[in-house]
Order: structure tokens, then sequence, then C-alpha cells
């Protein structure tokens, strides 16, 4: 394989952006052990070509060598081949976003083994009006009937039909997804709705007078279907966001201490217990202690989850196990001593958590798994 070839594949795999042709093409490329010298110089390649902010510790020039050190005979277990490159790729994902998973002052300590957790997949808890329960997964295909509303599950994706609704008593459904869960719904007009790991929503089965009025725990991103004549309200919180149709992102999560709404088309009003803002597109609402602040949105960030990634600007340990823990469906654990250190850097979610540990590990910080518990150790001191 020619060089600029490879080079395109790797970068094309940091971004997630690989086609089954071009992934089977790597795989190839990969599974052939005489191909370690051509891929150790593109990757070393394409860490020098990279200029992150600061200088990069010692043991990070030597990444392609020990990814690839499969020949030594060592008691740790490591990476299968293709979960090596994924690492390696990861890291390069982590330069080219302008930013590294590590701490300048602090080495690596050893990669256990690990065992495999998979990530977050489409799986969500529908809950009827009537307080019976549905439970929803990628494989399923089915058709609900609720009085004259007929629900349409496809997979990862639940769809009302109220074509023949003529009810004229409004009933509430709540979609829940679970830890290690997302889910996506289209709404009884038309309007979608995605949900993250650990959230919910909460809406009528008809919607009918002059709003539209949902209610979401968690995060939350929408796609209001357009009608004037009937204003669509998220409710979250004790906070009311009111649209006509427009593109947002809510997340009421709280991992820093805010509440987040962040705008990608058209405009919404945020309310809160004082007087309500605009957003215009590209801004977001913080609110913190029922204060609201108006800030210019980071849209690749806060779209991150709903795109497949892990985004982390500057982000705290809290703040990035927080999301590891909803998404693996893990709880966390971690000494108060790195309770200040910051992450940069970006990461696909479709990665299990054996290969986000071995990113991680890489900056410094000491993971290992243990049952259902990450734990997160204070680096070794030069």
């Amino acid at each position: 394989m020619q060089s600029a070839r490879l080079e395109y594949l790797l970068q094309q795999h940091t971004t997630a952006s690989l086609t089954p042709q071009e992934q089977q093409e790597l795989d190839l490329f990969l599974a052939n052990e005489g191909n370690r010298d051509d891929f150790t110089a593109i990757v070393t390649s394409m860490l020098a070509q990279q200029q992150p902010t600061t200088d990069l510790p010692t043991h990070w020039h030597n990444i392609p060598d020990r990814i690839l050190a499969m020949d030594k005979p060592t008691p740790i277990k490591r990476l299968p081949v293709w979960k090596q490159i994924a690492a390696a790729a990861a890291i390069l994902a982590l330069l080219i976003a302008g930013g590294t998973l590590w701490f300048s002052h602090k080495t690596p300590a050893p990669i256990a083994q690990q065992p495999h957790i998979p990530p977050g997949s489409n799986k969500a808890i529908l809950t009827l009006a009537n307080g019976s329960t549905i439970p929803l997964d990628s494989n399923g295909n089915q058709l609900i009937h609720q009085g004259n509303t007929a629900i349409r599950q496809t997979g990862g994706l639940l769809h009302y039909d109220n074509n023949n609704n003529t009810a004229t008593a409004i009933s509430y459904n709540t979609l829940t997804t679970p830890r290690g869960g997302q889910f996506q719904v289209r709404l009884p007009d038309g309007t979608q709705a995605w949900l993250n790991a650990a959230s919910s929503l909460r809406y009528p089965t008809l919607f009918t007078g002059l709003q539209r009025i949902v209610e979401v725990t968690g995060e939350v991103y929408f796609e209001v279907a357009a009608n004037a004549a009937q204003p669509f309200i998220v409710q979250s919180s004790g906070l009311e966001i009111t649209v006509l149709g427009t593109h947002f992102n809510v997340n009421t999560y709280k991992d820093d201490g805010t509440l987040r709404v962040t705008l990608l088309e058209g405009a919404v009003k945020v309310k809160g217990d004082g007087s309500p803002v605009t957003l215009q597109p590209g801004q977001e609402a913080i609110i913190s202690n029922n204060n609201i602040n108006i800030a210019t949105a980071d849209e690749e960030q806060a779209m991150a989850w709903k795109n497949g990634f892990f985004v982390f600007r500057n982000a705290s340990i809290g703040m990035v196990f927080n999301q590891l823990s909803r998404w693996y469906n893990m709880d966390v654990q971690y000494n108060e001593n790195l309770k200040d250190k910051r992450f940069v850097g970006k990461m696909p979610r479709s990665y299990s958590l054996e290969e986000i540990s071995a990113v991680l590990n890489e900056s410094g910080v000491y993971i290992t798994i243990v049952g259902n518990k990450i734990q997160i150790q204070e680096p070794t001191n030069h």
C-alpha cells in the first residue's frame, strides 16, 4: 500500500469516516505482520506533523514502537492488533483535535489486563400512559397500538402515526434511556428527538390546544417541526424553553454544576425564575443558581454525543468520567487529588471501554476496571 493511501485511511479512521470498503482495506493491511514497518513510519510521520500547543512528554515519541512491540515476551496481555491501531489512531485524533490527554509532570503506569466492556447502544424503556412498560433495543421491529395511536419501532427509532387519531383526552407516554443507552423518537407532530444515556422524555400521544409541551431529564437534542400556531415548549429542572421550529440541544446533567441549552438553528426563548432570554444560532444559555448567561456555543462539543464522539475541552476529570460512566454503564471512583486535572481530546463513542482506557492511560491516568467500577489512580511521579 502506498504511504499516501495508508495515511489517508488512518486520518479517516480518526474521524470515524471510513467506508465499509476502506475499513476492510485497512483491516487487511493491519492483519499482515509484514506491514508493521510501513505502519510505524506513517504513524511516526503523522505524529511529527502535528503541532500541539505544549511539548509532548518523552514517552509519547515512542508510541509507534510500543504499540507494535508484539514480538517481545511479556506477562501483560496486549490489545489485539486492530485494537492497538484503534488506540493509536485515537491518540492521533487527540493531537489533530488540538490537544492531548496527558499530564506533563506524570508518566503512565503499566496497562493491566482489562475486561471487555462494550460501548452503549440503542436501548430504552417506553412507559405508556397506563403504566405498562415496553423494552426497546436495536433489534426491535414492532407495532404498538395505544388506543387510536399506532407506535412503530424500527431499530433505534420510535415513530408515532396519528393519521387516524381522533382522541380528545390527552395521555402521556415517557421514553427513558438507561445508562449505556440512547434512542430516537419521532413525536406525533413530526418533531424528532434524540435521547442521550440516562435521559427521559415525557410527551403526549397527541398534541392539542395552543401549545406542544414536553418534559425532559438528562440530555436531549430536538429538531422541532415548525408550527407558528402551536409553539413547542420544553420543560426541565425549572426551565421553560419555547420554540416554533428549530434545532437545539438541552443538557440537564449538571456535570459542571450548570444546565445548558445550545441553539444550532432557528431561535429559542429560555426562561428560568427571572426574565427570559432569546438565543440566536451559535449561542448557548448556561444556567447556574437561577442565573442565565449567554455565551458562544462550542457546537462540536455540544453535539459530539449525537454525532458519535466524546469531545473534551479543558474538561475536569469528573466531567470526563461522568460521560464515560453514563455511556458504559459503569460507576467511577477516583482520588480527590485528581479532581483538578484537565483533559482535551476527541474519541469515538464506538470504542469499547478497553480501548478508551488504553488511550487515557497514555495521558498518565492509570485506569483499572473492577467489576462494575472504573477506578482512576493518581499517576506515578518522576
